[in-house]
């Protein structure tokens, strides 16, 4: 019965990372629910369950994903799920809601997409989609623009855009990765590329929350001061040359950017490679278009 119970639970906090359930009642499912003993969730929950004292349990930024994929494919065991971000059987696709890198404002951390669609590309259809390699240089690195008691607003120092993303195809699965490229780098004419999965964004994504909307009309070219223990910085750290480059040591730092999506993803990506060797992680406030920046560093504040 036990086991029962813990495979129930992470089935039901799966689906309640699911917008729109209602539209997805016919959604097939294996019956053998006793395959979720694979899920990683269950394997750390098996020895702590009963322990009468408190465990600080991990929840992986794909443990969701992975309980419906479980369960949409069944038993079939020669997909890699470790590099999937979509499955798809009897006409239903699971996928992350990470897919192609969205609009940061319209996606949540840890949640993910079902959809009575089947993958096709040039009349081909396959039943997963799996991550590309993630590779490339850009070339920038984090830089301190301002400290505490200069006035900042969000002014544009690194360009980003979305590149073509690149689609290949093995036996049973197409392979894609995406491209975030910066136009111009110092001392450099080249156009270089950052590729990056959708794995990679949906882990960077994964510790970030979201500010509240703002309750005055927000003017997106204010400046703001910034107070003791703030500063300011642009470009990306974390630039795959295995160098952790530091970065200021003040409590709260503002990353200075566009709102533009490429920079918002790219920024993501670097601040999850600067964290990957540390014990403790920072907190991320991702910035809304309705959140003017004064109330956004003084949100960050009370995190």
């Amino acid at each position: 019965m036990t086991k029962v119970i813990q495979m129930l639970s992470v089935l039901v906090l799966a689906f309640a990372h699911v917008r729109g359930l209602n539209e997805h009642a016919e959604l097939a499912l294996c019956s053998s629910y006793e395959l979720l003993h694979q899920h990683g969730l269950i394997k750390r929950l098996n020895p702590a369950f009963g322990s009468e004292s408190s465990i600080d349990l991990d929840v992986d930024d794909d443990s969701w994903f992975n309980a419906l994929a479980l369960l949409l494919v069944g038993h079939l065991t020669d997909i890699d799920r470790s590099a999937t971000c979509l499955l798809s059987d009897r006409g239903w696709s699971v996928y992350m809601n990470t897919f192609r890198a969205p609009d940061l404002k319209v996606i949540e951390p840890g949640f993910f997409r079902i959809q009575p669609v089947v993958p096709v590309r040039n009349g081909v259809g396959k039943h997963a989609i799996i991550d590309g390699p993630a590779t490339g240089i850009d070339g920038s690195r984090w830089t301190a623009r301002h400290k505490g008691g200069e006035s900042i607003a969000l002014s544009c120092f690194d360009d980003v855009e979305h590149g073509n993303s690149q689609h290949g195809e093995r036996r049973d699965a197409f392979v894609l990765s995406l491209r975030l490229a910066m136009p111009e780098v110092p001392h450099s004419r080249a156009i270089v590329i950052r590729r990056t999965r959708i794995r990679e964004l949906n882990a960077a994504l994964w510790t970030s929350e979201t500010t509240e909307p703002c309750d005055h009309v927000v003017d997106v070219k204010e400046q703001v001061m910034l107070s003791r223990g703030c500063a300011a910085v642009s470009g990306f750290g974390g630039n795959g040359m295995g160098v952790r480059l530091p970065l200021p040591n003040e409590r709260i730092l503002v990353c200075l950017q566009p709102r533009t999506l490429g920079f918002r993803w790219r920024a993501l990506i670097a601040i999850k490679s600067e964290r990957k060797d540390k014990k403790h992680s920072e907190r991320i406030l991702l910035q809304k278009s309705d959140y003017c920046l004064k109330c956004a560093t003084a949100q960050s504040k009370t995190r």
